[in-house]
């Protein structure tokens, strides 16, 4: 399928096989069409606003790049760890409150999946000397 940059929606149905008039025509169609856009937008500022030629300024903007993606995949990895271990707190707080209280009322599930890390914590410190469920979620 031709890439291409234009302001008629028709166009937009060249190289669709088999033609379709305009108001059939189909999403994965469009966002092919939008990637072919994308493509066409990235090359033209390539050719308009070419990344600097100096090899200082290469050697340093793909240090630059380099830099980001990895700052970027450390911060996707500390913040998959924190989600697990939320994830954890809450499902061993759970499952420590229906052995404790029996089954739990149907909030309670949400409330603590919905919870931040310290809430998790205050809440299982106080499940210790809890005589009932609600001294657990007291002054919350």
């Amino acid at each position: 399928m031709p890439c291409f940059l234009t302001t008629d929606p028709t166009a937009l149905l060249e190289g669709v096989r088999p033609p379709v008039e305009l108001p059939r025509l189909r999403r994965c169609d469009l966002v092919v069409k939008k990637r072919c856009i994308r493509e066409n937008v990235n090359q033209m500022l390539e050719e308009h606003f070419p990344y600097p030629q100096s090899d200082f300024a290469k050697e340093h903007y793909g240090k630059g790049v380099a830099d980001g993606r990895s700052e970027g995949r450390r911060e996707r990895r500390r913040q998959g760890r924190s989600e697990g271990r939320r994830e954890g707190e809450a499902t061993l707080l759970l499952r420590q409150l229906t052995h404790r209280f029996g089954e739990l009322p149907a909030g309670v599930e949400a409330r603590i999946r919905s919870a931040d890390d310290a809430s998790l914590q205050r809440w299982g410190v106080r499940l210790l000397d809890a005589n009932t469920l609600d001294a657990v979620f007291a002054d919350d």
